[in-house]
């Protein structure tokens, strides 16, 4: 899935979590980089209707998080053990019509994996 932050840096590993913040479904991740000298580029990620959603380090990931994954800083899954689970053993899909996509979103230091039903909003708020 390719976003404006792409355009900034499609290397995940130039952005850094920043904040994140989940109240009542709502998960606000705020990235932020350098790549452009000293002065911070920041984008926000709203992801609304979150079902879901777990923060790896990285490392601790490291062997299969590209698998079924498109591109991008913010990535969707075609196919993952994290849906097949959300299927088979919650009444997740159930609830949500059968319709729900897992992205993830990757920096140099975390993985934080997301399911929902609707697409992320990405706003520059540099």
């Amino acid at each position: 899935m390719n976003t404006a932050i792409d355009e900034v840096t499609n290397n995940y590993q130039d952005w850094s979590l920043d904040k994140l913040s989940y109240v009542d479904g709502l998960l606000t991740l705020n990235l932020k980089t350098y790549i452009k000298g000293d002065d911070p580029v920041r984008f926000m990620i709203v992801f609304t209707n979150t079902v879901l959603f777990e923060t790896y380090d990285e490392s601790t990931h490291f062997h299969d998080y590209h698998q079924n994954r498109d591109s991008g800083v913010i990535g969707v899954y075609s196919d993952s053990s994290l849906l097949e689970y959300a299927q088979t053993k919650t009444n997740t899909f159930s609830l949500n019509n059968n319709k729900l996509f897992h992205y993830s979103v990757m920096t140099t230091n975390e993985i934080i994996h997301v399911l929902t039903n609707i697409e992320p909003q990405v706003i520059n708020v540099t």
